[in-house]
C-alpha cells in the first residue's frame, strides 16, 4: 500500500476487506478495530504481524418506552472512531441491531465500544445521536430506551449476569453510569435542649472539701473555768462542776479542823 510520504496515518481493521458486509460470523475476532497510529516517513514501513485480542458479541437493542422496538432509529458501533456504517445495520423485529444479512444479532468487539442510536426524525423524539461506552471484557447486551424525556440504557453483562442501569439526558455526549450506594453514616447528634452535662469532681478536693466542712459544722468555742480549750487539756476535769463542788467542800472542812487546831 503506498501513502503519501512524511505524514501519521490511523490504522483501522475490519474483519472483511469490503468493510462489513461478509461479517456473519462470530469467532472471536473483532468486527472493528482501532490499531493506532503510524508515522510514515519517505522510506518504506512494516507494521508487522499484529495480533488481534478476544473479541466478544455486543447487542444492541433500541426500544420506546412502551417496550416495542424504536423502528426507523438508526444505530452505529465505533471503536476508537472507527464505525461500522449504519448503512450496513437495521433493526429486527425485536429491536435488535443486525448485520444486514446476518443470521445473528450484535457485532463482536474487544476491550470497549461506543454505541450510536439516532432515533426517527419527528417532533416526538431529540434531533440529535445518543452515545454510549462500555467496557467489552465478556458477551454484553445494551439496551436503550428512547423517549420524549431522553434515553435510558441498561447494561446487561454475559455469564456474570451482572446489570447497570444508566441514563443519558443528553443527545450527544458520552453517558455517564449512575450507580446506587448506600452509604451508613454515623453521626451521634444531640438534639437542642436534651444536652446534659456532667461534671466531674476530683475525690481528694471533694474529701479536702468534706473534712473542712465537718471541722467548721462541728467546732465549738467552749469556755471553762480552768481552761478555753476544747476540754481535751489535762485539767479537763476541773471543767466537772461536780468534781469542783465536791472539792471545795472538802477544802472548806479542812479548813475548820485546821482552824480548831490552831485554837487549841
Amino acid at each position: 500500500m503506498e501513502v503519501p510520504a512524511s505524514g501519521e496515518y490511523k490504522l483501522g481493521y475490519y474483519n472483511d476487506a469490503s468493510n462489513i458486509e461478509s461479517g456473519d460470523t462470530r469467532n472471536g475476532s473483532p468486527h472493528i478495530f482501532n490499531l493506532g497510529k503510524q508515522y510514515v516517513g519517505t522510506d518504506p514501513v512494516d507494521i508487522g504481524v499484529v495480533t488481534l485480542p478476544r473479541a466478544y458479541p455486543v447487542d444492541l437493542r433500541v426500544l420506546k418506552p412502551s417496550g416495542e422496538p424504536l423502528m426507523g432509529a438508526r444505530t452505529d458501533y465505533r471503536h476508537s472512531g472507527w464505525g461500522a456504517s449504519g448503512r450496513l445495520l437495521a433493526l429486527n423485529t425485536e429491536g435488535y441491531t443486525v448485520i444486514d444479512g446476518a443470521t445473528h444479532t450484535g457485532l463482536e468487539f474487544a476491550e470497549h465500544v461506543t454505541a450510536e442510536v439516532k432515533p426517527p426524525a419527528g417532533d416526538e423524539y431529540d434531533d440529535g445521536t445518543y452515545k454510549h461506552t462500555v467496557t467489552v471484557d465478556r458477551p454484553t447486551e445494551l439496551t436503550v430506551t428512547i423517549g420524549a424525556d431522553g434515553a435510558k440504557w441498561q447494561v446487561e453483562r454475559g455469564e456474570r449476569g451482572t446489570t447497570e442501569t444508566t441514563t443519558d439526558s443528553g443527545t450527544t455526549a458520552t453517558t455517564t453510569r449512575e450507580r446506587t450506594t448506600r452509604e451508613t453514616t454515623s453521626r451521634r447528634t444531640t438534639p437542642p435542649g436534651t444536652a446534659q452535662t456532667t461534671r466531674e469532681v476530683p475525690v481528694n478536693a471533694t474529701t479536702r472539701r468534706g473534712t473542712r466542712e465537718g471541722n467548721e459544722s462541728s467546732a465549738k468555742s467552749e469556755r471553762g473555768f480552768f481552761s478555753n480549750g476544747t476540754g481535751t487539756s489535762d485539767l479537763e476535769m476541773l471543767n466537772d462542776p461536780f468534781v469542783l463542788t465536791v472539792g471545795g467542800f472538802v477544802l472548806s472542812a479542812a479548813g475548820i479542823a485546821h482552824q480548831l487546831v490552831r485554837g487549841y
